[in-house]
């Protein structure tokens, strides 16, 4: 019992620092684009992977893909009728 304890406070942690992908990705003017956040989750999750102490980070993009996958299914009605208006890359920066 408490060391499932222990790995929900690391999960929960994790998923705090990081914020909702979707919300910075709509932060950032990126209006149009269904499932931005996902996209960017699964996007830095394949970065980092890459890297050789990568995988230290991983857990970040993946505890925020399932909350970014919700926040992007409510905006979706939203995205599917918007224009995107941004002139940034989608996903903010890595570093």
């Amino acid at each position: 019992m408490e060391k499932n304890f222990t790995v929900l406070k690391v999960v929960a942690l994790a998923v705090a620092t990081t914020g909702c992908m979707t919300v910075q990705t709509k932060y950032r003017g990126h209006w149009g684009h269904p499932y931005s956040g996902s996209t960017c989750d699964v996007r830095y999750a394949g970065e980092l992977a890459a890297e050789p102490v990568g995988w230290l980070f991983l857990p970040f993009p993946v505890g925020d893909l399932p909350l970014s996958f919700v926040a992007d299914s409510m905006f979706l009605p939203v995205d599917l009728f918007a224009t995107d208006t941004a002139r940034v890359s989608m996903c903010p920066p890595l570093a």
